[in-house]
């Protein structure tokens, strides 16, 4: 194995970095200001970690959608205000989510995904896209569909539900359903393709 493809030291590195931010109820940051300048660098760490995310570990890609997620938790709010960054954000995310999502549908029929706590956080990650709010999704709507986001959910729901015995996938998949359903997403869902 060359230096270059060892994923060791990142995934310990971000292992820890999300035992921190676990722990963390709160931002380090102190006004709008310093939330910029994370988001910026976000957005960059981001744009980074997409180009290499298909041949990552599946630690890592656990862990770059862990920190996604709770990044969002941390600075919704300014990722709302921000609609640049937001959109490139949003962006990124959505094509990490694109992979998981590739991963089950491209899996042998009749098998059960391999990646169930990948699928969890991919899930996770993309209801905490939706939750944000329906101005945040106006600004971000053109990379929903780009990435055909209504299509490759309802395609991995039949995979999953056909041919998975996980329940806790099942019953996010089906809480996801019901956030679309809320925000009123479902009219994206009945134009689908699948």
């Amino acid at each position: 194995m060359e230096n270059g493809n060892d994923m060791r030291p990142f995934v310990i590195l971000s292992e820890l970095y999300l035992i921190v931010l676990n722990d963390q109820e709160r931002k380090y940051t102190r006004n709008s200001k310093e939330d910029l300048v994370v988001l910026k660098h976000v957005e960059g760490l981001l744009r980074v970690t997409t180009t290499c995310y298909d041949g990552s570990h599946k630690r890592s890609k656990d862990s770059i959608l862990a920190i996604a997620i709770k990044i969002f938790d941390l600075e919704s709010d300014e990722i709302k205000n921000y609609p640049a960054i937001s959109s490139s954000f949003v962006r990124y995310n959505l094509e990490m989510l694109c992979n998981e999502f590739f991963a089950i549908e491209n899996e042998k029929k009749g098998q059960p995904p391999a990646q169930m706590s990948s699928m969890i956080l991919t899930i996770n990650l993309l209801k905490k896209i939706l939750l944000i709010g329906d101005d945040f999704y106006g600004n971000c709507s053109y990379w929903f569909n780009y990435y055909k986001i209504y299509n490759r959910i309802l395609s991995v729901i039949s995979i999953i539900c056909q041919n998975s015995s996980k329940k806790q996938v099942t019953a996010e998949l089906f809480d996801l359903l019901i956030i679309l359903a809320k925000r009123n997403y479902s009219e994206n869902i009945a134009h689908c393709d699948v």
